[in-house]
């Protein structure tokens, strides 16, 4: 399930109408930990063509990518723990709460909640949520496949194994694009795969700029730097998000800085069962 463009705040008034290029990360991954200023400056809307026949990738690679199609992190409760540039926010989710009380805003900068935090919190809740049913409802009449956000950012014919031990593996890669407007993006970023090969899952995912990026007129990023790691697999088979880290750097109209620091930490998992993916 793709990150909603609504859980992304402005950069400003210039970029309002900006899209972005983090549509194929999935929201129930980052949740409401990934709300990132900067990466609305990135406008550029990657758009994964629909494949005639599955991709052909090494058989590990496979393994682990139908491992993470098979997730189910609805079926869990935990806790997101959120550090950006010196400001941290605890957020709890329980799939077995009623609707609207599943996600909850714990902490903010080492306190309690005050009462306009807790309002703006369930405002971008809500927002969240007209964006998640609307996209439920495109994957129902299209057909949900499952999670295959990160077989659909990989160009296959990319994927270069650059080191290999009895225990692990890891492969280069390019983003796979059907969008002129973010080919530029597309051909400065080099993504970096690691895969375990004990109940073959994915370790990390690392997206990282090779040079300086123009996203759009009058701004350029000087870093980019995105890491997604994964636990190993629980007594269900599920290989649950540790931990997400993001660098973005660069300018916007030759005088904004933009400087982003943000790390996201998940813990404190739990079961519940039925999970709302299986009760949809």
């Amino acid at each position: 399930m793709a990150l909603n463009e609504t859980l992304l705040p402005e950069f400003g008034n210039e970029l309002a109408t900006t899209r972005r290029v983090f549509e194929f990360v999935p929201w129930r991954i980052l949740g409401f930990a990934f709300r990132v200023p900067c990466l609305a400056l990135l406008s550029l809307s990657i758009a994964f063509p629909a494949a005639a026949a599955p991709p052909q990738l090494p058989p590990l690679v496979e393994r682990a990518l139908e491992a993470m199609e098979r997730s189910d992190q609805d079926a869990y409760a935990f806790r997101t723990a959120k550090t950006e540039d010196g400001s941290t926010e605890i957020v709890t989710f329980d799939p077995a709460k009623p609707e609207g009380q599943k996600w909850n805003l714990i902490q903010k900068n080492g306190k309690n909640p005050s009462a306009r935090e807790l309002d703006d919190f369930r405002k971008e809740l809500a927002r969240k949520e007209t964006g998640n049913n609307k996209e439920k409802k495109d994957k129902s009449k299209n057909g949900d496949k499952g999670d295959q956000w990160l077989r659909e950012m990989i160009a296959p014919e990319s994927l270069q194994l650059i080191s290999e031990t009895g225990d692990r593996a890891s492969y280069h890669f390019r983003l796979k694009i059907d969008d002129e407007d973010a080919k530029a993006f597309a051909e400065a970023i080099r993504g970096t795969l690691n895969i375990s090969k004990a109940a073959p899952h994915v370790e990390s995912l690392d997206l990282a700029s090779t040079g300086e990026i123009r996203v759009m007129a009058g701004v350029k990023l000087s870093e980019f730097h995105l890491t997604l790691t994964f636990l190993p697999p629980d007594a269900h088979g599920q290989a649950l998000p540790a931990t997400i880290r993001s660098v973005v750097k660069g300018r916007a109209m030759l005088v904004k800085k933009l400087d982003q620091n943000l790390t996201v930490k998940f813990s404190d998992y739990e079961r519940r069962a039925p999970s709302v993916t299986q009760a949809r």
